[in-house]
């Protein structure tokens, strides 16, 4: 074995301790200590290195590890732990030195010596420098850190000297090493009685928290000896009783709190009555636990809390309880709760008494509750609990039950339901309510208010209202509207114009005892009802009038009666002067249409005859017109009295607007500017262009009134627009109108406007405000544009103007090219053509026309006249034109004569107003046409033609 062996065993035995201690343990003076073990390890591994190389290897990995137990052990006394990775870099290092030294690197290895050791031994004395002022006090504390920067000294001195061959290198350890060694040991001493002085604040500082805990925790804490004597108690004693502690501590417990008892120690908590300073008493519960003292002899602890608010609170609600059940046992009203999860029902006492069961029988289940239920309520009862139980809806409803003894109850029954977190529930509480009584006088008084009501019921349509003093409405009688009128008084029951007057007749009611008669109306759902009202008064026992008793008759129909009869009569009168104008109307127009056939037949005959240069010609020309004219206020007169009827044709609205525009230009006032707009090309629409002119000319004219004379502008459009129907509904006439296309008429002024009061009579028959105004301008208006299915549109402003918008149906692809009308004055007819009319004048006319037509004409002056013609002329004439108005023998008479003679004798009719209707109807027949008075030569050709040549 080499001599080198056995020291080489030794040194790895103290490298393996001071690793062991590196790793595992925590005291600082153990790391120090295995620190200089491992120092003279490898000291006296360096003294026998002549022996091998193997102990001068080690001895350069146990010197390495030294300096990472010295910062070990630093951090341990700084109270710090030491990091996971000192253990691996101190056996790094320690092998990187030993590679260094079995390679013979010298300087390698005093490198290593130079840096890692001095550098990890600096660390140390900062960190024990840092937290010197953190540990307890001791007589080498300050001494560390300057030792340990010495050793880092040392440690450099030692690898410079390590660099020289022959160096001393175990010298310096030893002058330096063992002083300090003994300031580690002696620090590492002083830490131990260190670590025994915390253990005793530590205890001290518990027993102050224990201390401070009994003082300031809400329960009382007392500690007893075996006999029960008090020994300490906590100082929050003192507001509980009134007494300080040192008067408590050496007396007895059970004196201090009588019935108290201390052995009593390990059962449930005792409650006991204590006296308090003053005559006053606390209620304690106190819990006592046995243990042994220190010295060994047997103790007490008590804890005492103060339950004096609970132990009141329950004798509150014991008898808040009796309380609830002496008001259940007054109102017949009972309680229950169900707990389904366990199918336990308890019933308070009221509830047992209110089924007639005894509440000293035990409990209840449900079996024998719906078992006394009555047959048949059961399944409805059935129906709700299981509703209850479904889906939480609440019972209430009543119900028959039958007790024991036989007799039956009416309960009404409520219940809710107590639910958990799923929503399912898990309690039904609720209350039975013994109804009975109530039950029985609610039928007893159904009963006499049901005779009551059939003896009103047989007064027919008379009702009884009771009121009081105020005129509030207190019964109602023989009434089905039960709380519309429950409650309230004139004010709220009668028209305003009616209330006043009722509050004075009630009042003289009470007033006087006097029976008052009267009529009033009253606002109900289902409009304005009318009643006779017969009040009379009813007095109380002392006299004194208390209420008063109204008969009241509904006389509603009778109200409607007699105010439709008078609307009637009013529309008779109405009708009858409408009926006097259109005779009158009627019969002048045909006088004036009979004149005009001669003024406007003769002036054109004598154009025909006057050569286009004739000086003479321009006058004809304005007699022909004004007799146009003059035609035209005829029709307009037949529109006013309604006797017009219409003549449609395809119309271009916007021609015709812009031609009645030209020709009324000169008829609005002077200071007045005329301005039309229309669309090109205009929209088409069907009517009679006398009537649509009428039409336009009145809004005009009305325009141009409205400006009174001053300066202005009358705007006259036409054209198309899209009518929806909000515009329709905002018609004044809107009839029953589809939305769509609408030809247009608008004719808008700035003029003084139409007051909202005088704008909803606008179109009433006879009413106007013009001075010497007839009342028929918008009167008629409305009629045509009923008549050609259209609507009529007007806003107004007081002092901005007004505008009226006429609505045409429009004729869609209407103003495209037409056949032109054949002219009258190229075609010549041949044959005998037979006029008959009463008046000279239109036979004369209508023969001169006739026979520049190329006919032969003969006159007949009436009706026999032409059938006396016609039975002795040789050749029956071509055709006749037939006047409708002829006396003797009116035209259809004639006609039907004339068609009985000769079946298919042409005939066209003459017609100057009304009777238009009987030329219409008989224009129908075959062979048959009409035509208006006055009438153009051009038209009366036409006619001819048609009739004549139909297959043209």
């Amino acid at each position: 074995m080499p001599s080198w062996f056995p020291a080489l065993i030794l040194t790895l035995l103290a490298a393996g301790l001071g690793m062991a201690a590196l790793a595992f343990r925590r005291a600082e003076g153990a790391r120090w200590a295995a620190g200089w073990s491992l120092v003279a390890a490898s000291g006296a591994c360096a003294l026998l290195a002549d022996d091998g190389p193997p102990l001068f290897i080690a001895s350069l990995f146990l010197s390495t590890l030294f300096p990472f137990l010295m910062l070990s052990g630093a951090l341990s006394y700084a109270g710090r732990p030491s990091p996971r990775w000192l253990v691996p870099a101190a056996v790094g290092a320690g092998l990187v030195r030993a590679s260094f030294g079995a390679g013979d690197h010298i300087l390698g290895t005093q490198l290593v010596e130079f840096t890692v050791e001095p550098l990890l031994v600096l660390v140390a004395a900062w960190v024990v420098h840092r937290h010197v002022s953190e540990v307890e006090p001791g007589p080498f504390r300050r001494l560390i850190a300057p030792g340990l920067v010495l050793v880092a000294g040392v440690e450099v001195f030692d690898a410079w000297l390590g660099l020289e061959p022959g160096g001393l290198p175990w010298l310096p350890w030893i002058c330096v090493g063992v002083p300090l060694a003994a300031i580690q040991v002696s620090a590492a001493i002083d830490s131990s009685s260190r670590g025994a002085v915390r253990v005793k604040e530590e205890l001290s500082a518990v027993q102050q928290r224990f201390r401070h805990l009994a003082e300031h925790s809400g329960a009382v804490i007392a500690e007893l000896t075996a006999d029960g004597t008090v020994v300490y108690v906590s100082p929050n004693v003192t507001p509980i009783v009134g007494l300080p502690t040192d008067r408590l501590v050496g007396r007895q417990a059970s004196k201090l709190a009588p019935g108290f008892d201390p052995t009593r120690a390990g059962e449930p908590a005792q409650l006991h009555r204590v006296p308090t300073r003053g005559g006053g008493h606390r209620w304690l519960e106190t819990e006592v636990t046995p243990y042994t003292a220190t010295d060994g002899e047997a103790r007490f602890l008590a804890v005492s809390r103060d339950v004096t608010e609970r132990v009141d609170a329950d004798r509150r609600g014991r008898e808040r309880e009796d309380s609830l059940a002496k008001a259940q046992r007054i109102a017949h009203l009972g309680s229950y709760e169900w707990d389904v999860a366990r199918d336990e029902l308890h019933w308070s006492d009221e509830n047992y008494l209110i089924f007639g069961w005894d509440p000293a029988e035990g409990s209840i289940d449900n079996r024998r509750f719906f078992e006394s239920v009555d047959p048949r309520d059961r399944e409805r009862l059935a129906e709700a609990v299981a509703r209850l139980l479904r889906d939480g809806t609440p019972v209430d409803l009543e119900f028959r039950i039958r007790r024991p003894d036989g007799e039956e109850r009416v309960i009404h029954g409520r219940g809710e339901a107590v639910l958990d977190e799923s929503g399912r529930p898990i309690r039904l509480t609720g209350t039975s309510h013994d109804v009975t009584d109530r039950t029985r006088a609610a039928h007893a008084l159904r009963e006499s208010e049901e005779r009551l009501r059939a003896i009103l019921s047989s007064l027919g349509d008379t009702k009884v209202v009771l009121f009081d003093q105020e005129g509030r409405v207190v019964s109602l009688f023989g009434h089905e509207l039960g709380d519309e009128l429950r409650g309230k008084g004139p004010r709220d029951l009668l028209v305003p114009d009616d209330a006043e007057e009722a509050l004075k007749q009630v009042a003289r009611v009470f007033d006087s005892g006097e029976v008052r008669r009267f009529r009033r109306s009253v606002p109900l759902a289902s409009g304005i009802s009318h009643f006779d009202v017969c009040v009379s008064p009813l007095r109380d026992a002392s006299g004194r009038v208390q209420w008063g008793l109204a008969v009241a008759r509904d006389v509603t129909e009778e109200v409607r009666v007699e105010r439709e009869r008078k609307e009637l009569a009013d529309r008779v009168q109405q009708a009858a002067k409408l009926e006097s104008l259109g005779v009158l109307a009627g019969g002048i127009a045909h006088d004036f249409n009979n004149l005009l056939v001669g003024i406007q037949g003769n002036a054109e005959l004598a154009l025909a005859g006057l050569p286009r240069d004739s000086r003479s010609r321009r006058r004809v020309e304005e007699i022909e017109h004004a007799s146009e004219r003059a035609a035209d206020l005829t029709a307009q007169l037949l529109a006013y009295a309604g006797k017009s009827k219409i003549a449609s044709r395809d119309l271009d609205l916007s021609a015709l607007v812009e031609s009645m525009t030209v020709l009324l230009r000169a008829s609005v006032s002077r200071t007045a500017r005329l301005e039309c707009e229309v669309a090109e090309p205009g929209p088409w629409i069907h009517g009679d262009p006398t009537q649509v002119r009428q039409v336009v000319m009145n809004l005009i004219t009305n325009a141009s009134d409205a400006l009174g004379g001053g300066t202005g502008t009358v705007r006259v459009r036409a054209g198309t627009l899209r009518a929806d129907a909000e515009l329709l509904a905002s018609c004044q006439v809107a009839g029953e109108l589809q939305e769509g296309e609408y030809a247009f008429v608008e004719v808008a002024d700035d003029g003084c406007g139409i007051d909202p009061e005088t704008l909803e009579r606008i179109y009433d028959p006879f009413f106007t405000t013009k001075v010497g105004g007839r009342g028929l301008g918008l009167a008629s208006v409305l009629g045509i544009v009923r008549g050609h299915g259209g609507t009529i549109r007007v806003e107004s402003e007081v002092g901005r103007g007004t505008r009226f918008q006429v609505l045409f149906p429009r004729v869609a692809g209407a103003g495209e090219a037409k056949p032109a009308a054949p002219d009258g004055g190229e075609w010549s007819g041949h044959g005998t053509v037979l006029v008959v009319d009463d008046e000279a004048e239109v036979r004369s006319v209508a023969r001169g026309m006739l026979e520049l037509g190329g006919f032969d004409v003969a006159t007949a002056e009436s009706g026999p006249a032409a059938l006396a013609f016609l039975d002795r002329a040789a050749q029956a004439p071509v055709a006749v034109l037939l006047d409708l108005t002829m006396p003797e023998m009116d035209g259809e008479a004639t006609f039907e004569a004339l068609r009985a003679r000769s079946p298919e004798l042409p005939v066209v009719f003459m017609s100057g107003h009304s009777s238009g209707e009987v030329a219409a109807r008989l224009a129908d027949r075959p062979y048959a046409d009409r035509m208006r008075k006055p009438f153009r030569m051009a038209r009366l050709m036409e006619k001819l033609r048609r009739i004549l040549e139909p297959s043209t």
